[in-house]
Parts: C-alpha cells; sequence; structure tokens
C-alpha cells in the first residue's frame, strides 16, 4: 500500500473526485460502448461513427474519445468531427496493418487541444 499512496496522489475530497472528475469518464465509456447519444444533436452520426470505430479489431480509439466525450459533452458538433477524423485515422492504421506501437506513436499529437489531421499532415507522418 505505501508504493500505491507514492505514486498515486491523495484526494483531499474523494465525493467530489467521484462527482467532478470520475464520472464523467465512466458516463462517456458507458455511452461509447452502448453507442447511446440520444440526446445529442448529431446523435445519429455519433452513433454511426462508434459503431464503425467498435468494429476494429483493437480498441486503441477508446481513450481519446473517452477524453473528447467527457471534456467536450456541451459540443456535439466538435465531438462529431473529432469521431469522424479518429476514425479515418483508425481505419487507416488498421488497412495499413500498423502494430501497436506505430499507432501509439502516429496518435500522440490526437489529443485536445484538438487539431484535425488532414491528409497531408498524416502522410508526413506516415512517411518519417
Amino acid at each position: 500500500m505505501r508504493i500505491f499512496r507514492e505514486f498515486v496522489p491523495t484526494r483531499k475530497d474523494p465525493a467530489n473526485f467521484i462527482k467532478k472528475e470520475l464520472s464523467p469518464y465512466a458516463e462517456a465509456y458507458d455511452q461509447i460502448t452502448d453507442k447511446s447519444f440520444a440526446r445529442f444533436k448529431h446523435a445519429a452520426e455519433i452513433n454511426r461513427d462508434l459503431t464503425h470505430l467498435s468494429r476494429l479489431d483493437n480498441f486503441d480509439w477508446q481513450p481519446p474519445a473517452i477524453e473528447v466525450i467527457a471534456k467536450r459533452r456541451e459540443s456535439p458538433e466538435f465531438i462529431f468531427r473529432f469521431l469522424s477524423d479518429l476514425e479515418r485515422l483508425a481505419y487507416g492504421l488498421f488497412l495499413m496493418r500498423s502494430d501497436p506501437s506505430e499507432r501509439i506513436r502516429l496518435t500522440e499529437g490526437f489529443s485536445l487541444p484538438f487539431r484535425p489531421v488532414t491528409t497531408c499532415s498524416l502522410s508526413s507522418r506516415l512517411s518519417s
């Protein structure tokens, strides 16, 4: 237990941590796995992207999707754009049969604040 406390910071207000930090991520994970964006604008498109992403043979796309949904819940247009771009990137890496290390290396910059990955920027990353 001593090692755990050394590396995991303690929270002064655990109830606030659960409500403000943990719950949004758990809810985002639940929505991703159930494809249940019923109350959002662009819900059909978001659920379609999540359905396509869930067909991949890996789950590397889930952490960035959870992060964006948890942090940007108030902006369904942003979530829709992000998931569409993430879907293109994930399927591109799938088609190239990238190994997990390569997928991680190529998606390092694919987090908040979001910068769209264009065909030109992706191809320049792949050629290096």
